[in-house]
């Protein structure tokens, strides 16, 4: 049970941490498009 819980808990953190990466992307403008092109 504990480690569950730690896995979901490390599983929210990280998609908390890509709304925010995703919402720095934005602000940065285009500057950073082709960044994510070549990262998918």
């Amino acid at each position: 049970k504990c480690t569950l819980l730690n896995l979901e808990l490390l599983s929210s953190y990280q998609s908390l941490c890509l709304l925010i990466l995703e919402e720095v992307r934005r602000e940065n403008g285009e500057d950073n498009q082709t960044q994510d092109m070549a990262e998918e």
